[in-house]
């Protein structure tokens, strides 16, 4: 336990049913100690707690995890940092990642969206051309949101999808600098990421 990381947490808003401010490396190290066990990573998951939860998404085996399951595990996230460790060590994995993700981004839900995004964020390699056009919709459609967590999702998400290529970097500029108000606090926030992103790329 590490009373002083669980305070901080606490302190910016971050409140699980109970935190022990036990580090992310630290949690791993502990993972590798167990055999991938369904039933284990589902009671992991039920206790509610940060440690037992994110432990649950290094233990769940990816060919135990249904649709369905994976659908009721995201319905119940509400914190930016399980959306990350769930999306990295589990749902990208999955052999439906893709339709997940979209599934996600369709969702009238704020959590459920942030995760889509998320996601689309470790699977952009895996996405077709369908499936890319639609998150690069849903996520211009969010974008004039005040939601920090919303408009990061959508920055980092539209970021990482510019890496495609060229022609897909440059639809995405042009359509953010014909769309985006530069009032708009999220938009704003997204133009800034993209823009950077896009000069580290180099697009030509």
């Amino acid at each position: 336990m590490n009373g002083e990381v669980s305070e901080q947490m606490k302190t910016a808003g971050i409140v699980y049913k109970k935190n022990y401010g036990v580090t992310i490396p630290v949690i791993r190290d502990i993972a590798k100690s167990y055999a991938p066990d369904a039933d284990l990573a589902n009671r992991l998951w039920m206790l509610g707690e940060r440690e037992t939860m994110i432990l649950a998404t290094l233990l769940y085996p990816t060919d135990k995890l249904t649709v369905e399951n994976a659908q009721k595990h995201i319905l119940q996230l509400d914190k930016m940092e399980l959306v990350e460790q769930i999306s990295m060590n589990l749902l990208n994995k999955l052999p439906f990642a893709t339709s997940l993700c979209i599934w996600c981004v369709n969702s009238p839900k704020l959590w459920i969206r942030i995760t889509g995004l998320m996601l689309s964020v470790r699977i952009y390699k895996n996405l077709d051309e369908h499936e890319t056009d639609t998150i690069i919709e849903k996520a211009f459609e969010f974008s004039q949101t005040n939601e920090y967590y919303l408009y990061k999702a959508i920055a980092l998400s539209l970021s990482r999808i510019s890496r495609r290529d060229d022609k897909t970097a440059h639809t995405i500029l042009k359509k953010m600098n014909a769309e985006f108000d530069p009032n708009n606090i999220g938009q704003q926030y997204i133009s800034n990421e993209l823009k950077a992103e896009i000069e580290f790329l180099e697009v030509k």
